[in-house]
C-alpha cells in the first residue's frame, strides 16, 4: 500500500485503522495480491438473491462433509468472462441462495425449477473446482480440519508474495520515518516487523 498520504505512526503495518482509511479513500492506496481484482469482479455478479462466492471458497465449502454446519448449498451457474481475470478464462459463477423469506421467494423458486436451475452434486462439483484450480493456477484453501491440528504448509506463491512484501514494507517504513531518528518508530511497529521477517513466527492459510 502505498503511505505517503498518511502518518507512519498510524498506517505504517496493517491495522484496522489502516483498513478503514482504505475502504474510505481507495484512490489514497495501491493493493498488493496475486488475484487483486476477482473479489471486486465476483461480487459484481451478486444480487439480493445470490450471495456470490469466489471458486476457492467453493472448493472448501463443497469438501466440507455433512452436519458439520457448513456444509452450504452452493448453485453453479455458466462460467463467465470477468475482465483482468484468469487470463481471460471464463470463471464459474457460484452463490448461495439468499431467498429465503424474501418477498421474491415464491417467483423464483418456481422459475428455477421452470428452468431446470439445481444445484449439482457436491462432490461432482468439488472436483470440477479442483480441476479449474488447477487449470488457471489458482491457490487452493486450506485450512486445519480442527484446533488440534498442524496448519498446513503454505503454497508457493504465497512465500514470493510475502518476500516481495517485507520489502515493501522495509522501504514504506524507511520512507516514513527518512527525517526522523529510528528511536521515533514506534516499538509495536518495529516489533510487528521483526515478526513478519521471521518465517517460523507465520502461521498462514493457503
Amino acid at each position: 500500500m502505498n503511505l505517503r498520504t498518511r502518518k507512519a505512526k498510524d498506517f505504517l503495518l496493517s491495522t484496522e485503522q489502516l483498513e478503514r482509511a482504505a475502504d474510505n479513500t481507495p484512490s489514497d492506496f495501491d493493493f498488493l495480491g496475486k488475484a487483486i481484482d476477482t473479489g471486486f469482479r465476483v461480487g459484481s455478479t451478486a444480487t439480493p438473491e445470490k450471495f456470490s462466492i469466489c471458486v476457492q471458497l467453493g472448493t472448501l465449502l463443497s469438501s466440507v462433509p455433512e452436519g458439520t454446519g457448513l456444509n452450504y448449498t452452493i448453485y453453479f451457474d455458466p462460467p463467465i468472462m470477468l475482465k483482468g481475470v484468469n487470463q481471460g478464462n471464463a470463471y464459474p459463477v457460484l452463490y448461495l441462495d439468499t431467498l429465503k423469506h424474501m418477498p421474491l421467494e415464491g417467483v423464483r423458486s418456481k422459475e428455477r425449477t421452470l428452468l431446470g436451475q439445481k444445484a449439482p452434486d457436491r462432490e461432482q462439483l468439488s472436483d470440477y473446482l479442483r480441476s479449474y484450480c488447477q487449470m488457471v493456477g489458482t491457490d487452493q484453501i486450506c485450512l486445519p480440519i480442527d484446533a488440534e491440528a498442524k496448519s498446513p504448509s503454505p503454497p508457493e506463491s504465497y512465500l514470493k508474495h510475502r518476500e516481495q512484501l517485507q520489502e515493501h514494507l522495509g522501504k514504506e517504513r524507511d520512507r516514513e520515518y527518512t527525517d526522523g531518528e529510528p528511536e521515533d518508530i514506534p516499538n509495536d511497529e518495529n516489533d510487528r516487523l521483526a515478526e513478519l521477517q521471521e518465517p517460523e513466527s507465520l502461521t498462514p492459510i493457503e
